[in-house]
């Protein structure tokens, strides 16, 4: 199992490695004993489509039309702010 979980991280990794190249993001990947975590950040410009305020679910619009939702955890502490057709 074990190596299946550095073979699966090393996929990962190499899979994403050409687009977030591309786009100017950053890998991070922590392991220990026994687990490997791989976490990617990218820097994408998109509208916010859709606000569900009850869940905390902001549904955003990226720059090719795709749509994906976040949630927003309490962390966000703007969320009220957050407002329909805004970009960032």
């Amino acid at each position: 199992m074990r190596k299946f979980t550095l073979i699966a991280a090393a996929v990962v990794a190499i899979a994403t490695a050409p687009a977030i190249a591309q786009t100017g993001g950053v890998t991070a990947m922590k392991s220990s004993p026994g687990k490997v975590t791989v976490a990617d950040a990218v820097r994408v410009t998109a509208t916010v489509d859709a606000i569900d305020k009850a869940k905390r679910l902001i549904t955003l619009k990226g720059p090719e039309g795709n749509l994906f939702v976040v949630q927003a955890g309490p962390e966000v502490k703007n969320f009220d702010q957050i407002k329909v057709g805004t970009s960032s």
